[in-house]
């Protein structure tokens, strides 16, 4: 069954797939990947998927893919507690799709779309994509600032690890930012990464998953440019950083004195 096939199929009987999702959709000769391609096409599919009643269906379906990519001997996908799993792959799907786009407006209405589904590492692109672009000279500059940090603030929301690791290493690039034309700006910075930093040690315990399905069952050193594998570290690469940035301030330049 294609796609265009599944979105008539499912117009036609998702009250029966409601009432019997794991008979009925295990019985379909239909992939994974056209599931989710129509869902894409169709919210309304999308959104009928994410209905909590199914969490257990798409937990059994997540360990079935497991096991196949065990055999790959790719890195495993773990439930996550604070996420629907059917959130976790269909935004890693979206994702995925992203990455492959040619066109940038396209990439971008992919990213936003996954990370509608909680996706880690769309709402990683779009954070740095943000300070990447970000520019004190610009008119959309104070916008650009206020979409950073209520994106920031929705990773924080999500309470693990993960999400702080994602705002700690942003703020260090904020930091980064500021450090010449406000350096007062790039401490606090500094100083609020290593706040997240710590946030993530401390959720360290109930975020095994989220880190797991965040870093591709990586450590942590393999996916940052900094050698960071722990949070104390990390913690301490702050304080230096502010301390870099306090020493390197202009100093004022008073007469001497005879």
């Amino acid at each position: 069954m294609d796609v265009t096939g599944f979105i008539a199929w499912f117009s036609k009987n998702q009250n029966l797939l409601a009432s019997e999702f794991s008979s009925t959709l295990f019985d379909l000769e239909c992939s994974l990947q056209t599931i989710f391609s129509a869902a894409h096409e169709e919210p309304a599919i999308a959104n009928f998927f994410r209905d909590p009643r199914f969490e257990s269906e798409w937990q059994l379906i997540i360990n079935e893919i497991n096991l196949h990519r065990k055999e790959k001997g790719l890195y495993q996908i773990e439930i996550q507690s604070n996420i629907l799993s059917f959130d976790l792959l269909f935004g890693l799907f979206i994702f995925n799709k992203a990455t492959s786009a040619s066109d940038n407006d396209r990439k971008i209405e992919l990213l936003l779309k996954a990370d509608e589904h909680h996706s880690y590492h769309a709402a990683t692109v779009l954070l740095f994509l943000i300070l990447e672009n970000l520019n004190s000279k610009d008119d959309g500059y104070d916008n650009a600032l206020t979409n950073l940090y209520a994106r920031m603030e929705k990773m924080n929301a999500l309470g693990d690890s993960a999400g702080f690791l994602i705002n700690a290493f942003a703020y260090l690039q904020l930091a980064v930012f500021f450090k010449d034309e406000n350096p007062i700006t790039a401490i606090q910075c500094s100083d609020a990464a290593r706040e997240c930093f710590g946030l993530a040690d401390k959720a360290k315990d109930h975020s095994q998953a989220a880190i797991n399905n965040y870093f591709f069952g990586k450590p942590i050193s393999a996916m940052n440019n900094l050698g960071i594998e722990k949070a104390q570290q990390a913690q301490e690469y702050c304080e230096d950083f502010a301390q870099y940035i306090q020493e390197s301030m202009i100093k004022p330049n008073y007469p001497m004195m005879v």
